[in-house]
């Protein structure tokens, strides 16, 4: 799937995260939300952490800003 990204976010762990209106992208024959302005956001997990586990996904329901989307992705800790 490819998305249009509203923001890129570098993350502290050296992974990036994207944020991005579901509606700009392919989600099948019929729309996630299409009377609200939603957001997903996608945050990419460090090389070799987990052979099983790729990426963690987020979907805002509400119409948020961009900041504090960003700043749930910069919550997550990566541990071992």
């Amino acid at each position: 799937m490819q998305v249009t990204p509203l923001r890129v976010v570098s993350h502290p762990a050296g992974v990036r995260g994207l944020i991005y209106d579901p509606h700009e992208s392919y989600w099948g024959d019929m729309p996630v939300n299409p009377d609200q302005v939603d957001r997903v956001a996608v945050l990419n997990f460090p090389d070799g952490y987990d052979p099983k586990i790729r990426c963690l996904s987020f979907y805002f329901y509400d119409a948020l800003p961009l900041d504090p989307i960003e700043a749930v992705l910069l919550s997550v800790q990566f541990t071992r």
